[in-house]
């Protein structure tokens, strides 16, 4: 699909973590057809991702939490 730029932020939120994910598309076909609708479907993908990563980080009995 080509190259993308990606950014992956963590960012403290009271209690919680906020996790900022930006990704932009560059070259080859993803940068070409870029677009508002194929913007929505990298929103679509986004939220899919961050949901395992929540299950993930949320269900891992080796975490600690730091008071």
């Amino acid at each position: 699909m080509g190259t993308a730029r990606i950014f992956l932020q963590l960012r403290p939120w009271g209690e919680e973590t906020l996790v900022v994910c930006d990704e932009h598309p560059l070259r080859g076909l993803g940068g070409t057809l870029h677009n508002p609708v194929s913007e929505v479907a990298l929103q679509l993908r986004h939220r899919g991702m961050l949901a395992r990563l929540a299950r993930l980080v949320e269900n891992d009995p080796r975490k600690v939490r730091h008071a």
